[in-house]
């Protein structure tokens, strides 16, 4: 299922609303407007709400034309901590 429920963009974070069951370092596609596409992980979950690091950066992500789908596959280790902080 793809979702258009990207509510805000952070540094390298997407933040959506309104997803159903994502999970703890679940892989995503993340589809542009333009038809690139890039690759995430998810972060952190709370209820219907994921926070998404995007691993090739979130410049031309947006809330009109960006999809995101859940793979259902689990990330491969630990997201590196320097890369929350965009300082």
């Amino acid at each position: 299922m793809e979702y258009r429920t990207v509510s805000g963009v952070a540094g390298p974070l997407v933040i959506l609303e309104k997803v159903k069951g994502p999970k703890y370092q679940e892989i995503v596609n993340i589809r542009l407007g333009d038809g690139s596409t890039r690759r995430g992980q998810v972060l952190e979950v709370d209820g219907e709400k994921a926070v998404v690091q995007v691993f090739e950066g979130t410049s031309g992500i947006d809330n009109k034309f960006t999809t995101v789908q859940f793979t259902g596959e689990a990330g491969l280790g630990e997201v590196n901590p320097s890369k929350l902080d965009p300082s």
